[in-house]
Formats: structure tokens, C-alpha cells, sequence
């Protein structure tokens, strides 16, 4: 990722200093500066209807970022921040300009050539096509005069060539190339194949036709048995294409198990068929999926049953997408679960897949629902010849409704209404009653489109009525979303409760750390990012930041995991000791190094071949990481292919919303496309394998990000049982949902598949809330960037270890809801409204058991009340300390530091911070003007956001 000071150091958009460089100032000013147009000059060349079309002047940027259609916004600096102004003379007029008014140029390339040159950044899909556009549009033309008396050929245009070129093409240079080779494929149906014929030669054309490259790979699949292995589109890697046969290739890399076969770098592009052709439309679809076919009917041929059409055999074979798949899944169910297991599973479907035809699926299925239903009513009402009826299938539907509200309105109550959110799936499940961002706020999608964006939410809809009754929300991870998502509900919450202050009145809990994972930017710089971030939000300026900054591993774990987090924060800081630019972790204590990837594996999964003897526990208390998604399924493909077990791939329906796109983008490049948060297109999975949930299904049993254990594969879903979170080792099905996609070429899709994945191994980002007893970290790739690093290192534990997260876990997921009290007294003593938050039990005695004994420093807190200067508080307490030394108290203290919102007092030990805290709480100056105690530990910064009154 390139980063603005490398921009800035080749291109630049400001008017230099004269002082310094008076030379570069004066060819700036001469050749570099726009207009000025606009209303400085209306009759400019470049003005258009009213308006520069070059867009100038420029709007002022403090630093370099990037923009939608990938070209940079320049620093351009105003006179406040170090800007320079000068003035220009056009046509007798001089105009006074800033930066806004200059062209972006190099200034090596100006001092050389002292004329226009303008210099752009481009990082973008459009840069291939601007320069395609200048290679082909051929020479430049040139309109010259001659001195001829004939008024005809007065004046002629030509064409010229610069000196090189010429020489180029006089020496005979090829003018292009194109790598890789390309070789079209032909796809027509039987007998539907172009041919060219004469009068004379009709007969016998027709009678024998010239083989096609789609009929030579028929006869190619008959003859060799390493061509059956291969898709039509994988024949021309192998195989060239002469005189109407495929010939095995001379050249390239040998094929390992296969002699004499080669391999070369060629590609094989099928020709595009538009949907209305239907039948050539799925005979393509079917030649991606099906290898080795020896005649057209072979590809109508799918588990033995020969289908009468193409679109038939595709439906066969799960490549279309329609109710039937649902019907398949509901039959499948039917027969291996019982009646309500069915009914929660048809629940989910009603509300994630989004089926066309609901109502004949519940008629086709809907005795399987209502068995028990039948068998508890011939009981209860003494009628064993009692079937089918209205009543029976009356209460079947009431049981699916109340499934299907059971998961889509989960909301809390507790006294007051408080809602949590997180930006990611896998923290929403650690809230009670959380949910991701985008569920609970319907975030808008289209942010960077619209800087004026609100959540989609009615203002007489069931959510709208949650956020006006709400006293208190919670997000967290806020650090990783975008800031215009916060600031687009930011506008819908003062529509929604009609108010005019922030957040619409209501009381704001943002929970986050920017030192972990900012807000991702595709192909952004770094100041992207940071412009993305909260803190460059008008929000900001209206939030008030508390810091818990005493670690709960070194506290309860004394020195050794004092230090391992010290240098955790010296990764997050920034301040880890660096050589040449790189960070070595070799030498540190964060971790120990192995030879190579499958060391790796072999530490965390070892007899990989005897995986389905393992436990549960086995599964769930082991992963790998890795920073990047490529390399996590590399790790887990090779993880897989080691033990023996029954498999079944599933693969995904991948189509484009508007159908006249088809041509633009095949079925094969929507295949290759691997969205974020999505599984690829062909997923295979092994039975006794872990798998990750990618979705919310059930909440808060069945959410994004919880592991499981497959149990059964079947056609349309499978049978698992869960190993992480509140619904451990119970057993659940898993069927395809559709999701719509956005990809970087602007072109929406949707893709309807399991949303699931293998997870041997991690992404990190993806394990930030999944911590395991035994983990391992591959860094092999060394370009990813160090926040992911950091991010996966926090996650580990050590083995001896085995109990701290678990206890960590009980402990900390309180500590928040813990210290409102505490929270309450600052934000009344600044005059701001807050919400009563019910405190829950936790782990004190475990902490205190802990404390006693581990010998480690103690901390008191004394935080000012009533805007007592912290000055004030901090004379205060040295005074009483100085009078309890005096009378013989025999207190120690180790230090006593000020911070901008407490005093941290550091005793040697419990005791003594005990004793202390009661003494000092006795004094009158204290007691009145702050409030003293001994704060729980957390390690992310915690910001809230509190209305006025």
C-alpha cells in the first residue's frame, strides 16, 4: 500500500517557496497554474455550462488520500497550515491564487524541460485503460501549411512519427505482445456448430463437418485418459489446437504422475452466450463443472439418469437456482430429523433465504412439521385415529412464527431498554443480547456514495420504536467501522426521537482501541484510513474518553504476563524496536520460530490422520492464524487432504442481478470472485472437520463466527454440532442462504451457498474473539500490516495457561457494566444525563482468591468530583499520606502519578492499598471532592459518548 509521503516526495501541487527554490517557483507559476476560471475568468476555455470541466479550483487537503476512481486528492495546504499565495498576470489582469489553482507536477521533470507537464498518481482499474487508449489511437496528427499558390492543398493534414519510432519500425521491433497466450473455445449444441459450404462442396460438408474445438475435446476424452481429468476451458494449457485437433504439448512443465504430459501458461476463454439462448446458455455451464466428457449426452448425464435437456441436468446437479433447492433440503431434513428440528429449519429459511414460493414448499412439507404436533394431540385428546387436519396444521404454523420472531426481534430488557451492537459478528456474540452493527442499525451500504446517508429504518417500524425507547446503546469495536456509517445514524436518531442533539439525545457507549484494526479502505492510503476513523468525525468533539489501562492478565498473572503485554502495547504504540524498517519478534519473548509451515501444523494438530477419535474440547481449544485469507486456505486444503473421512463438495450459485449482464461478467469469472465473509465457490467438506459460521442464524446459538463439528453431509445441508458459544455440543443443520454482493467493478450479484468455511486455520481479524489454549501464528507472509500482527499475537496463550481466557472471559465481560457506577459520578459531575444499567453478578471471589495470592503491585484511583482540579486532589492526598507516615501508619507507597482525569496511586501490595483506601476515604477533603477505590482491570479504551440535558 503505498503511502502519501511517497506520493508527495515524486508529485507535487503547491506553489514552492521562493526563498527556497526560486528557480522551480518561477516555471510553476509560468506553466502550472489553471486559469484561473470560474468566477475569476467566465470566459475561460475550460469553463462548461457555468462551471470549470476541470474541476477547478481544487478544494484545500491537508494530506494526500485517494479517492473513489483511484486517482489522489493532492495536499494542497491553505495559509493557515503552511500554504503559500502568489499572484499572476494574465492577458494584463493579475489574480491572487493558492494552491487550489495548481496543476499536479514533478519537479525534476519541469526544471529539465521548463513547459506543461502534468503528472498524475493513478492506481486504479481506469490507468489500463487510459494507456490502452494512447497505445492504440495510433501516431499523432499534425495540421501543417504549405507554400503553394493552390488553395485546395493549402492546407493538409498527415501523419508523423517521432525519430525513435521510426527507427523502431525501420529495425523491425514487434510493437506488442500479449502474455498469456489465448486460445478461444467454441460452444454450440449438437449438430449446432457454423460451417461454410459452396454449392459444389455442400454435401460433403454436411455429411462430415470440420471438428469444432468443443467436438475435438469430445474425441480427445475418448482416446486419452488424462484429457478426462480436465475442463474444456483447462484443454489449451495442455493441448495446442492444430488442424482441428488437440496435439499434446512439446514444451513446458512436466506433469507430475503423467508422462509426456506438458504444461504452458496458455489460457482457454470459452465464447459467452446470453441467457435467451437458453439451452447453449446451460450446456457452457455444464462444461465448467463437468470434467472429462466424451459426447453431449455424457453432460446430460448426472448420477446415471440421462436428462432430456441441459437446463435439466444443470437443476440436477444444483447449478440453478430456483425452489426447488428448497424442496431438496426440506425432503433431506424430513427423513434424517424430527418434526420441530424441521420447523426451526424451514424458520430459518423463511427469514435468510428468501424463497419465491413459500406456500407451496409449506404444502409439500407441511405434514413432516406437524408429526408431533398430530402424535400430542391423538394423546391429549384420547383419538389415536385422528389425521391430518386445519387444526393440525393451525398450531404447526403458530410454532414457526413464534420460531421466526424468536430470531428476528432478540432484544433486551432489563429495567430500562439497552441495545449492543459490535462492528464484527464474533464480538456481537459476546454481548448479551448483542448484535452486529448493520443488523441492528441497517447501516446503509452505500456510504462513499452518499455523504448524506441514514440507516434504513421507517420511522413507524419496530426497530425505530426500540431506539426511541432506548436509554442507553452500546457499540462495540467501533473503532474498525467507518465513520460515515456512525454519522449516518447519527442523523437517523435525531429523526427518529426528534431531537436536534447527538446521537438524538441518547446516552452513547463507544468500546474500542485504535491500535487495533482502523476501518479498511480498499486500495487506500494510510490517511485514508485515519480520514475514515471516528476521530475525524464532528462526533469526536462530543465524546468523552475514559481509559481502563490496568491490564487483567498481568494482574492476575503477575510479572510473566505483565511483560508479554508491555510488549503487546509496544506493538500497538508503535514503539517495538525496529531494524532498517522491519520488526523482528525472533529475538522477543512473543514467540518461538519453526522451520516450516507443516511444523507448524504438526504442533497444533498433531496425528492429523486420527482426527475423528478426537473430543470436542480437542477441537475448540486449538487454532492456527495467519494474516491473510490466501494462506489460511492453503493451510486448511492441506489440513483436510491428511485424514480419511466421507466428503461432499458443495458449490455456490453465483448469478448476476440484471441478466443482460451475463455476457459481461460468465458464470466462470463470478466463480473466481472470493467476496470477503464469504466461502469460495467450491467448498469441499469432510466429515469430523471444524467449520465456521459466517452468518447469523439462530441467535444467539447459531451467529457469525461460531465453530462447529460436522457431523453428516447431505445434497443441501448438513448435520453439526457446536463447539463454541452458549450452544455448545448441541447438534444442528445448516442449509444455503443467498446474499448480494458488491464487488470492486461496481457490478452487483448474488451467491447462494452455505455460509460456512473449513477452520483449521484463522484469519486473524476473525479470531480476535475466538481465543484457544493452543495457537499458532504463520508469518510467513511478511507484508501484512503489523496491526494484524499485533492483533493475533494478543490472542494467544500459552498452554500452561489453559484456565485464564475462560476466566477472563466471566471476569471482564462484566467489568464494563461493573464500573457504570463509578462512570455515573464523572459524567454527573459534568452535568450530562446517563442510564441506570443493572449490574450482574461476576467472579469477585476468583479475583480475590487471585489477588492474594499473586504478589503483584496494587492501584488505587482517585478520581475528582464537583471539576476539583486534579492538582487539588493530588496535594490532598500527599498531605494525608505525609500525616499517616508521621503517627507511625508505616504505609508504602511506590509512586503517585497525575493523569488528566485521576490520580493513580501505586502501592506494593493488597493490604496496603486497602488500608490506604480506607484511611485516605476518611479525610474531609477527599471524601467531598473525589471518589477513591480500586479499579478492575480491562485492556481496551472505553469511550462514551453522553448527551447533554
Amino acid at each position: 500500500m503505498i503511502r502519501p509521503n511517497q506520493i508527495d516526495e515524486v508529485i507535487q501541487a503547491e506553489i514552492p517557496d521562493i526563498n527556497l527554490d526560486p528557480e522551480l517557483h518561477a516555471i510553476v507559476i509560468k506553466q502550472m497554474v489553471h486559469g484561473p476560471c470560474g468566477v475569476l475568468n467566465t470566459n475561460s476555455p475550460c469553463m462548461k455550462d457555468g462551471k470549470c470541466s476541470k474541476k477547478y479550483p481544487k478544494g484545500f487537503c491537508e494530506t494526500t488520500s485517494t479517492t473513489e476512481d483511484g486517482y489522489p486528492r493532492y495536499r494542497r495546504r491553505c495559509s493557515a497550515e503552511g500554504g503559500l499565495t502568489s499572484s499572476v498576470n494574465m492577458r494584463g489582469v493579475t489574480f491572487d491564487i493558492d494552491n487550489r489553482w495548481i496543476v499536479p507536477y514533478n519537479s525534476v521533470l519541469l526544471r529539465a524541460f521548463d513547459s506543461h507537464i502534468n503528472v498524475e498518481y493513478c492506481s486504479s482499474v481506469k490507468a489500463i485503460k487510459y494507456v490502452c487508449k494512447y497505445i492504440n489511437k495510433g501516431t499523432d496528427h499534425a495540421v501543417f501549411s504549405l507554400n503553394h499558390l493552390d488553395e485546395v492543398t493549402q492546407f493538409q493534414s498527415g501523419r508523423y512519427i517521432s525519430s525513435a519510432e521510426a527507427v523502431w519500425r525501420i529495425l523491425g521491433f514487434s510493437i506488442h505482445e500479449r502474455s498469456p497466450p489465448i486460445v478461444h473455445l467454441a460452444v454450440h449444441l449438437e449438430n449446432g456448430q457454423r460451417v461454410y459450404f459452396t454449392t459444389a462442396n455442400a454435401e460433403n460438408v454436411i455429411s462430415n463437418p470440420r471438428d469444432t474445438t468443443l467436438t475435438a475435446f469430445f474425441k480427445l476424452c475418448n482416446q486419452d485418459t488424462f484429457a478426462r481429468t480436465l475442463l474444456y476451458c483447462e484443454v489449451p494449457s495442455f493441448y495446442t489446437w492444430t488442424n482441428n485437433k488437440f496435439l499434446g504439448r512439446k514444451q513446458g512443465t512436466p506433469v507430475e504422475g503423467y508422462p509426456g504430459v506438458r504444461k504452458s501458461d496458455v489460457l482457454g476463454r470459452v465464447y459467452t452466450v446470453h441467457p435467451t439462448n437458453a439451452e447453449c446458455y446451460y450446456l457452457r455451464l455444464l462444461l465448467f463443472h463437468i470434467r472429462g466428457p466424451c459426447s453431449f449426452q455424457s453432460l446430460r448425464t448426472v448420477e446415471g439418469v440421462i436428462h432430456t435437456t441441459f437446463q435439466m441436468a444443470c437443476k440436477a446437479l444444483g447449478l440453478l437456482e430456483d425452489d426447488s433447492h428448497w424442496n431438496e433440503t426440506l425432503k433431506e431434513a424430513s427423513i434424517c430429523r424430527n418434526a420441530a428440528s424441521v420447523r426451526a429449519l424451514f424458520s430459518t429459511m423463511l427469514i435468510f433465504c428468501h424463497m419465491s414460493d413459500t406456500l407451496t414448499l409449506w404444502h409439500a412439507h407441511k405434514e413432516c412439521m406437524s408429526e408431533d404436533i398430530l402424535h400430542r394431540m391423538r394423546r391429549d385428546m384420547s383419538i389415536p385415529e385422528l389425521d391430518y387436519n386445519a387444526d393440525v396444521f393451525n398450531a404447526a404454523l403458530l410454532e414457526i412464527a413464534k420460531h421466526v420472531l424468536s430470531i428476528s426481534a432478540k432484544l433486551r430488557l432489563e429495567g430500562l431498554v439497552v441495545c449492543a451492537a459490535a462492528s464484527s459478528g464474533i464480538a456481537a456474540t459476546l454481548l448479551d443480547g448483542g448484535r452486529t452493527a448493520h443488523s441492528l442499525f441497517k447501516l446503509p451500504l452505500n456510504l462513499y456514495d452518499d455523504e448524506l446517508a441514514v440507516c434504513n429504518i421507517a420511522k413507524q417500524s419496530a426497530t425505530a420504536k426500540i431506539l426511541q425507547q432506548c436509554s442507553l446503546l452500546i457499540w462495540d469495536e467501533c473503532t474498525m467501522a467507518h465513520r460515515c456509517s456512525i454519522e449516518a445514524l447519527d442523523r437517523t436518531l435525531k429523526d427518529l426521537r426528534d431531537s436536534n442533539t447527538i446521537m438524538g439525545g441518547v446516552t452513547f457507549l463507544f468500546v474500542g482501541d485504535f491500535r487495533q484494526t482502523l476501518p479498511v479502505i480498499p486500495k487506500g492510503t494510510r490517511a485514508d484510513e485515519v480520514n475514515a476513523c471516528l476521530k475525524r468525525s464532528h462526533i469526536w468533539s462530543s465524546i468523552v474518553k475514559l481509559s481502563l489501562t490496568i491490564n487483567m492478565r498481568a494482574h492476575l498473572f503477575g510479572d510473566r504476563g505483565s511483560s508479554f503485554s508491555q510488549l503487546l502495547l509496544e506493538l500497538g504504540n508503535g514503539t517495538f524496536a525496529t531494524h532498517e524498517g522491519l520488526i523482528s519478534i525472533a529475538s522477543s519473548d512473543l514467540c518461538v520460530l519453526v522451520e516450516d509451515i507443516h511444523t507448524l501444523i504438526s504442533s497444533v494438530y498433531p496425528n492429523i490422520g486420527s482426527l475423528l477419535t478426537m473430543p470436542l474440547s480437542w477441537f475448540s481449544e486449538r487454532a492456527l492464524l495467519a494474516p491473510r485469507n490466501d494462506a489460511v486456505d492453503k493451510i486448511n486444503e492441506y489440513i483436510l487432504g491428511k485424514f480419511i473421512a466421507p466428503s461432499r463438495t458443495y458449490l455456490s450459485i453465483d448469478t448476476v442481478v440484471d441478466p443482460n449482464d451475463s455476457v459481461h461478467y460468465p458464470i466462470e469469472f463470478l466463480n473466481s470472485i472470493n467476496p470477503p465473509g464469504m466461502p469460495m465457490h467450491s467448498l469441499t467438506l469432510k466429515v469430523g472437520a471444524p467449520i465456521i459460521l459466517l452468518r447469523n442464524l439462530n441467535p444467539p446459538k447459531l451467529c457469525n463466527g461460531i465453530r462447529l463439528q460436522v457431523n453428516s453431509l447431505h445434497r443441501y445441508l448438513l448435520e453439526a454440532t457446536i463447539l463454541t458459544g452458549c450452544g455448545t455440543e448441541e447438534e444442528t443443520r445448516v442449509a444455503g442462504g443467498r446474499a448480494l454482493y458488491k464487488n470492486t467493478i461496481e457490478q452487483d450479484f448474488r451467491l447462494l451457498n452455505l455460509k460456512l468455511d473449513e477452520i483449521f486455520a484463522y484469519f486473524e481479524n476473525k479470531f480476535q474473539q475466538n481465543q484457544k489454549n493452543l495457537t499458532k501464528i504463520d508469518l510467513s507472509y511478511l507484508s501484512t500490516m503489523l496491526k494484524q500482527t499485533k492483533d493475533g499475537i494478543s490472542s494467544m496463550v500459552e498452554s500452561d495457561n489453559e484456565n485464564l481466557l475462560e476466566q477472563m472471559k466471566e471476569t471482564v465481560g462484566n467489568i464494563v457494566e461493573e464500573k457504570l457506577g463509578d462512570i455515573r459520578s464523572v459524567i454527573s459531575s459534568k452535568g450530562l444525563s446517563y442510564a441506570q444499567v443493572t449490574q450482574r453478578d461476576h467472579t469477585q471471589k476468583f479475583i480475590e482468591e487471585r489477588q492474594r495470592t499473586l504478589n503483584t503491585e496494587a492501584t488505587l484511583l482517585a478520581v475528582p468530583l464537583n471539576n476539583e482540579p486534579i492538582n487539588n486532589i493530588a496535594q490532598a492526598i500527599s498531605t494525608n499520606i505525609k500525616k499517616l507516615r508521621e503517627n507511625g501508619s508505616g504505609i508504602r507507597i511506590n509512586k503517585i502519578i497525575n493523569t488528566k482525569n485521576a490520580v493513580v496511586i501505586k502501592t506494593p501490595s493488597d493490604e496496603e492499598a486497602k488500608h490506604l483506601l480506607k484511611e485516605l476515604s476518611m479525610a474531609a477533603e477527599l471524601k467531598a471532592n473525589s471518589k477513591i477505590f480500586t479499579p478492575q482491570p480491562r485492556d481496551p479504551t472505553i469511550i462514551i459518548k453522553m448527551s447533554v440535558n
